[in-house]
């Protein structure tokens, strides 16, 4: 298979694309990294919560990634997200509290359960400028006719080189570049390279450059 592939790779002139990848997974070693101070946003649900009860959600959640890594098994396998959600709406005053809500499913020892209840407590201490910030920028209506010409822009690359749309740049890294060039937060050129890879990776060449001009011209 191997043999099969890079053979067909390097037909199309598209090797050096798979060795920039590569080399990117084996360089960047944060790519295999759990990112400790988003965790809220792994859980099902938590996104419409107030920020207060995302700090609950936060600190139980890296309680449930801490046990899981010790005990290799998956997060939901500690805690399902929804009953992180329930505690996060219903804290417990006290320790006695968690066992109506745990003890049907789960087999926490009492110190298990001591650390459970600790990271809620944290959490309901937590001063307001440390909860976690689900604020988001939401594009104007010029701003979303913008994100639909570069989405068919990158659509119609991708139809082209028969390779899928996402692969080149998703609507999430076309949302930032957007609203980074509107802020005008940082010199324009350094924001193509850190929102749209740089200026010799293959999707810049193929389609980013496009993108960034495309972005640059529209008043």
């Amino acid at each position: 298979m191997h043999e099969i592939i890079d053979k067909k790779l390097q037909d199309i002139n598209r090797k050096p694309w798979f060795d920039e990848e590569s080399l990117k997974l084996s360089s960047d070693a944060s790519s295999f990294q759990v990112a400790i101070d988003i965790l809220w946003k792994r859980v099902k649900g938590a996104s419409r919560l107030k920020r207060n009860q995302l700090a609950i959600v936060q600190t139980i959640a890296q309680w449930r990634e801490q046990l899981a890594q010790q005990l290799d098994k998956t997060r939901r396998r500690i805690l399902a997200d929804d009953v992180i959600i329930e505690l996060a709406l219903s804290p417990p005053e006290k320790i006695e509290s968690l066992n109506p809500i745990i003890d049907y499913k789960y087999n926490f020892n009492q110190q298990q359960k001591q650390q459970l209840f600790q990271a809620i407590d944290t959490a309901l201490q937590a001063t307001e400028d440390s909860w976690p910030d689900n604020r988001f920028a939401v594009l104007d209506n010029e701003q979303k006719t913008l994100l639909k010409t570069l989405q068919q822009q990158v659509n119609t690359k991708a139809e082209q080189m028969h390779i899928s749309a996402t692969m080149l740049y998703t609507k999430k890294d076309l949302e930032k570049l957007i609203l980074e060039h509107a802020n005008k937060t940082q010199p324009y050129n350094k924001l193509a390279i850190e929102k749209l890879n740089n200026s010799s990776s293959w999707r810049y060449q193929c389609i980013g450059q496009q993108l960034v001009e495309t972005v640059k011209n529209t008043k």
